[in-house]
């Protein structure tokens, strides 16, 4: 009797050890994906061009090439939202606001990022120096920040036509995660605004 209880207990032991490991590395439910839908800027009073751009994907600090939404608390300590994701890294979903707004200005003739292969003559390069939600203090509502640099390229000689740094907040109307992300949209709203006129001010001066 005693030999087929050992056996027995030698047979349940690992379902014991796989039951237990099982709740140890069950990950939870799957975070909320947020989109990012900026509003767009009105087209521009401009004679369209035939110019066309290439707009590059935006570099940004390992802090910020991520999926996750950044917390700022005090302009040092960098954290990220627990439940809810964006629905792509935050350098990927800037190139395509990017390129909807200078499409959004109607003034021209194509925009695209590089994997299209447009014979563009100028490129907007940009750089994301932030992009979040800055606390104050712990349980405060936060503001949204965008700040970015942006330069418009000659692809003909390589030359830098245009430099520009712009920075935008907008407070958030709670603490939801749906309220975090449209604080975010607000900020970005904005510095899309700055960012249209500006590039179609300079890609006209370019020399071909």
């Amino acid at each position: 009797m005693n030999t087929t209880i050992q056996r027995l207990c030698l047979l349940l032991f690992p379902l014991f050890v796989l039951a237990g490991c099982g709740g140890i590395l069950n990950p939870g439910p799957a975070p909320t994906r947020l989109q990012l839908r900026p509003v767009m800027p009105a087209q521009i009073a401009a004679t369209p061009t035939q110019q066309q751009i290439v707009v590059g994907l935006p570099s940004a600090g390992r802090d910020l090439d991520t999926d996750q939404i950044a917390l700022i608390f005090g302009r040092r300590e960098v954290r990220y939202l627990a439940d809810a994701r964006w629905t792509a890294p935050a350098p990927a979903l800037l190139q395509r606001a990017y390129i909807d707004a200078l499409m959004s200005s109607g003034v021209f003739r194509g925009v695209s990022d590089e994997s299209a292969g447009i014979s563009a003559g100028v490129k907007l390069i940009s750089t994301v120096r932030g992009f979040g939600l800055h606390y104050e203090r712990e349980g405060a509502v936060p503001t949204a920040e965008f700040e970015a640099s942006f330069q418009l390229v000659n692809l003909n000689d390589g030359s830098i036509m245009a430099s520009m740094t712009v920075r935008t907040t907008a407070a958030a109307a709670g603490t939801s995660p749906a309220a975090l992300a449209g604080a975010c949209e607000d900020a970005l709203s904005q510095g899309l605004a700055k960012l249209a006129p500006w590039v179609a001010e300079n890609a006209a001066k370019r020399k071909k």
